[in-house]
C-alpha cells in the first residue's frame, strides 16, 4: 500500500511493468500491437486506486484538464491524482512507442521527430498546471512506454516501412533493433536534463514470447520549489 508521498519516477517504472505482467498475453501483445496510450494510461490509474491506502482521500483519474497552454489549446493530463478537494497531488504524462521510434532509418538511426516535440509539449504541460497550483505543491512526471510485440510482423501497414528501415540496419536483429530504440530515447532524455530531476528505467520480456517492454520515466523539475 502507498500514497502520494511515495510516487517517484522508480515507483512508477515498476508499476507500469507490473500492470503488463498481470494482464493476460492475449491482451498484452494487442496492446503492443496497437499502442492504445488511454487504454495504458486507464491501466496504471486503476493501478494506482487499488494500492493506495487513502479512503475516500486520494482518487488517480485520467484525462484530467490542467491549466491552458493557450487560449486555443487545452491542457488535459493522461492521469493526475486528486485529493478530496479535487487539487492536484501528482500527474502524469503518458505515452506509447514502439522501440523503432527511437532510432529509426537504415543506415545512421534517428529518433522520431514526433517523440521529441511530444516530449517537450508534455513537460511544459506539467510545469504550467504545477506552477498554477500553488498548495498543495504536485509533482509531475513524463512516463514513456517502448513496446514491441511477438507477432511483430502484424504491425499496422503504416509502420511497416520504418520497421524494415530498422531491422535492415540492424542486420534483422530485432534485440539489436529493441536496444538501439531504446538507447535513442534515453540520449533524447539528455537534452531535458534542465527540466528533469531524476530519470528511471525498468523492462521486461515476457515468458513464451518475444515482446518486449522498456518503460522510461522523468520526473518533471518543480518550478515552485
Amino acid at each position: 500500500m502507498t500514497n502520494s508521498q511515495t510516487i517517484s519516477a522508480s515507483w512508477l517504472t515498476n508499476t507500469a511493468v507490473e500492470v503488463m505482467e498481470t494482464i493476460p498475453t492475449i491482451v498484452r501483445e494487442s496492446l503492443f500491437q496497437t499502442k492504445q496510450e488511454q487504454t495504458f494510461s486507464s491501466l496504471i490509474a486503476s493501478k494506482l486506486n487499488s494500492d493506495f491506502s487513502y479512503g475516500a482521500q486520494e482518487i488517480a483519474l485520467v484525462e484530467i484538464r490542467g491549466k491552458s497552454l493557450n487560449n486555443k489549446q487545452r491542457n488535459t493530463h493522461d492521469i493526475a491524482l486528486l485529493n478530496h478537494e479535487g487539487k492536484k497531488l501528482c500527474l502524469i504524462e503518458n505515452k506509447v512507442w514502439y522501440h523503432f521510434d527511437g532510432a529509426k532509418g537504415r543506415r545512421k538511426p534517428k529518433i522520431e521527430k514526433e517523440v521529441m516535440e511530444q516530449f517537450n509539449i508534455d513537460v511544459k504541460k506539467i510545469q504550467l498546471t504545477i506552477k498554477d497550483q500553488i498548495e498543495p505543491v504536485a509533482s509531475g512526471f513524463v512516463l514513456l512506454h517502448l513496446v514491441t510485440p511477438h507477432e511483430i510482423s502484424s504491425l499496422p501497414k503504416s509502420y511497416k516501412q520504418s520497421l524494415e528501415a530498422a531491422l535492415y540496419r540492424e542486420k534483422e536483429s530485432i534485440p539489436s533493433m529493441m536496444e538501439s530504440g531504446l538507447k535513442g530515447v534515453m540520449g533524447m532524455l539528455d537534452k531535458f536534463k534542465d527540466s528533469i530531476s531524476s530519470i528511471s528505467h525498468s523492462n521486461r520480456e515476457f515468458p513464451g514470447t518475444s515482446s518486449r517492454l522498456d518503460v522510461i520515466c522523468a520526473q518533471v523539475r518543480n518550478s515552485n520549489l
